[in-house]
C-alpha cells in the first residue's frame, strides 16, 4: 500500500494545486470530511436528478466538488481537520491493471503534516499483488511531479 506523508512548505503547495490547480480534476471525489467551526461529511456520489442533461457518472469529479470544499474552508484559520478520499474513474483504473475495479487516494489533513494512502479494490480476488504494484508506482510517480512527500 502507497503511504507518504508531506510537512512544512509542502502542505501549501499541495493545497495549492487540490484547490485551485487542475493536477487533481480527472479524480472522482467518493467523500470528504471537514472540520471547522462544525464538521462537514460530504458524499461524492451524483445527484443526478439535480443537473439539467443526462449524466451516466455514479461519483462527481473532484473539479466540480472542489468549489463546495473551497468554500467550506475557506476563512483565516485553517479547518482542524480533513479528509478527502479520491479515486481513478473505472475506465482510466483498468488501464493501470486490468484487475483494478477502483484506485484510491486518501488524503487526511491534520495538525502539521498531510498523510497520503492509497489502496485498491480488485474486479475478481487474487493474491496477486501486482495491481497494488502498479497503483503505488502511478501514485510515486504522480507525487514526485507535483509535491516533495516523506514515504513510510
Amino acid at each position: 500500500m502507497f503511504s507518504a506523508f508531506i510537512e512544512g512548505a509542502e502542505i501549501k503547495e499541495l493545497m495549492t494545486k487540490l484547490l485551485t490547480g487542475d493536477e487533481f480534476d480527472f479524480y472522482e471525489m467518493r467523500s470528504a470530511e471537514i472540520t471547522t467551526c462544525m464538521a462537514y461529511s460530504l458524499d461524492g456520489r451524483l445527484n443526478k436528478e439535480w443537473f439539467d442533461e443526462q449524466r451516466s457518472e455514479e461519483w462527481i469529479k473532484w473539479e466540480e466538488a472542489k468549489p463546495s470544499v473551497k468554500n467550506i474552508i475557506k476563512g483565516k484559520r485553517k479547518p482542524q481537520k480533513m479528509k478527502i478520499v479520491l479515486s481513478v474513474p473505472e475506465d482510466i483504473a483498468v488501464k493501470v491493471h486490468p484487475n483494478a475495479k477502483a484506485l484510491f487516494l486518501n488524503l487526511s489533513f491534520g495538525g502539521d503534516k498531510v498523510v497520503v494512502t492509497g489502496a485498491s479494490s480488485q474486479r475478481e480476488f487474487s493474491l496477486d499483488k501486482t495491481l497494488d504494484e502498479a497503483w503505488n508506482l502511478q501514485l510515486t510517480k504522480f507525487f514526485k511531479k507535483i509535491c516533495a512527500v516523506n514515504y513510510t
